[in-house]
C-alpha cells in the first residue's frame, strides 16, 4: 500500500518483550498502520516503541490529513468515518477502530490519539514490558521448537471448504492426521470408527444454523467426558461476552488473523500441557 502511494513506511526495531495476545495485538497494529497509510498522501508512516515506566507505548505516526480534536472520540464508534476522509478515500465501512478499541480493552491496554489537522496523526497502544525476561538476541524459536504435533489426530470444524482444506494441509504438514467434520453429531460416530482424537479446532461462526463452534465444544465435552483431548476456538468475534464465556468454561481461544507460525507455536504449547481440554 505504501509503495503504491509512493510514501515511506519505516519500522524502528525494538527489544522489548511483553505478555499479550499476539493475534489481537497484530490486528490492532495492522489497523493503525493501514489507516495511517490510507490517509497519508505525502511523507510517510513510522512505527516504533516509546519506552516508559511502568508502561511503554507501541506507536504509529503519520504525516497525513490529521483528525479534528472534536472527532477524536467519535472515530472509535462503529460505522463512523470522518467527512473529509470520505471525500478523499474510498473503501472501508468504518469498523476498524471500533474493533481495535474493543481488542485493546480486552487486553487491558489503552489507546491514545494525538493529531494536528494537515500535519499528521499518532496512534499509540499502552504495553506492559516484561523486563525480567532475558533471551539471547539470536535465539531462533523455529529451529528449537519442539514438535508435539507429530502423530496427533485433529478434528476440524470449518464450513468454508477453502479454509478447511488449507488448514488441513497445514496441520498435515506438521505431521498430524486431520479429519474435517461438519457438526457435533459426527463426533461420536468418528470415535466409533477411528478411535480417540487429540485435538479439536473449530471456527466460532459456522454455516450450521443451530450450532456455533462454542456449542460444538460443549457437546463434545458432554458426549465424551472419558476422553482426554485439547480444543481451540478460532474467531474474529471480540465481544466481551464471548471472551468471558470462554474464560469461565476454560476454553482456549485464538483471535483472527491466525498466522501459520503462531498457530504452530500455540498448538505445540497446548499439546505439551499436561491436562485440561
Amino acid at each position: 500500500m505504501a509503495n503504491t502511494k509512493g510514501i515511506d513506511l519505516r519500522f524502528v526495531p525494538s527489544k522489548i518483550w511483553i505478555e499479550s495476545d499476539p493475534g489481537m495485538l497484530f490486528s490492532i497494529l495492522s489497523n493503525f498502520v493501514s489507516n495511517a497509510i490510507r490517509y497519508t498522501e505525502k511523507g510517510g508512516v513510522l512505527v516504533g516503541v516509546r519506552h516508559g515506566h511502568p508502561q511503554s507505548r507501541l506507536c504509529v505516526y503519520d504525516t497525513g490529513i490529521g483528525i479534528d480534536p472534536s472527532q477524536s472520540e467519535s472515530i472509535f464508534q462503529e460505522y463512523m468515518r470522518l467527512d473529509y476522509a470520505k471525500q478523499r478515500v474510498t473503501g472501508g465501512v468504518g469498523l476498524g477502530l471500533s474493533i481495535a478499541l474493543r481488542m485493546a480493552n480486552l487486553l487491558h491496554n489503552h489507546i491514545d490519539l494525538k493529531s494536528v489537522i494537515g500535519r499528521g496523526t499518532a496512534f499509540s497502544l499502552s504495553l506492559t514490558p516484561l523486563s525480567q525476561i532475558h533471551i539471547t538476541e539470536n535465539y531462533d524459536f523455529n529451529e528449537t521448537q519442539n514438535n508435539n504435533l507429530q502423530g496427533k489426530s485433529a478434528l476440524v470444524f470449518e464450513d468454508n471448504d477453502l479454509i478447511a482444506n488449507a488448514l488441513s494441509a497445514l496441520l498435515d504438514s506438521w505431521g498430524m492426521q486431520v479429519y474435517v467434520l461438519k457438526d457435533s453429531n459426527q463426533i461420536s460416530q468418528h470415535v466409533k470408527e477411528h478411535g480417540a482424537f487429540d485435538l479439536i479446532i473449530t471456527d466460532f461462526h459456522l454455516g450450521v444454523a443451530h450450532e456455533t463452534g462454542l456449542e460444538i465444544l460443549r457437546t463434545a465435552r458432554k458426549q465424551l467426558p472419558h476422553l482426554s483431548y485439547k480444543s481451540v476456538l478460532i474467531t474474529g468475534d471480540t465481544t466481551g461476552d464471548l471472551h468471558e464465556l470462554t474464560r469461565s468454561e476454560q476454553i482456549n481461544i485464538l483471535y483472527k488473523p491466525v498466522r501459520p507460525n503462531r498457530l504452530r507455536s500455540y498448538l505445540n504449547n497446548l499439546m505439551n500441557a499436561s491436562s485440561g481440554a
